[in-house]
């Protein structure tokens, strides 16, 4: 949907599908999040 408002708005710009990016570009996760682990002395009420 983004592309076709950017093709549409005179915008060109290059889309991928994740398995056809180019080796060039390095994907980094910008975070992770993981579950916490429960606190025991909360469990105890």
């Amino acid at each position: 949907m983004l592309a076709e408002f950017l093709l549409r708005s005179g915008i060109r710009v290059s889309v991928y599908a994740y398995g056809e990016l180019p080796n060039e570009v390095a994907l980094v996760a910008s975070e992770v999040i993981a579950e916490e682990e429960p606190n025991a002395l909360a469990q105890c009420t």
